[in-house]
């Protein structure tokens, strides 16, 4: 059993609790890689159930290929899977539709101007219309809940 890693499904559905073997033993698999796989799941999450060290390696190939970054220099509206934006100047973003987007967004200020997020539909950020992130090399971390944006 030492070779196994057991997905159940979780509350919310997007969330997974992974079980190790007996002792904790995953083999190969390390903690950072558990880690990324908790964290990193979405709509391509595997079904609960029993997988194998190379299963697991696997969806964390998987993952990692669906991890898009952007740079940005211009105005920009996000309408592919892109989930994480490098912000090179003053600009505005347009987020995408949160009844439909899936993924979780990263957006990094790498500029010394004001990067302003704006939601479509008149959706909000954590109940306010916009957000700005005005610091040099900061971030911010999105999620749709299906009707909004909320900030993790």
């Amino acid at each position: 059993m030492t070779d196994t890693i057991i997905i159940h499904e979780a509350m919310p559905p997007t969330v997974l609790t992974l079980h190790l073997g007996p002792k904790g033993d995953a083999g190969a698999i390390d903690a950072e890689q558990l880690n990324r796989l908790q964290s990193d799941i979405d709509s391509k999450a595997p079904q609960a159930g029993t997988y194998s060290k190379n299963e697991v390696n696997g969806f964390l190939s998987l993952l990692s290929a669906q991890r898009q970054v952007k740079v940005v220099n211009d105005d920009y509206s996000i309408a592919g899977l892109e989930n994480i934006l490098i912000i090179k100047a003053s600009v505005v973003i347009t987020l995408p539709d949160a009844t439909t987007y899936t993924h979780p967004l990263t957006i990094k200020n790498n500029s010394t101007g004001t990067v302003s997020l704006v939601p479509v539909l008149e959706q909000t950020i954590d109940s306010q219309s916009d957000l700005q992130i005005t610091e040099t090399n900061s971030s911010v971390d999105l999620i749709a809940d299906g009707t909004n944006w909320l900030i993790t």
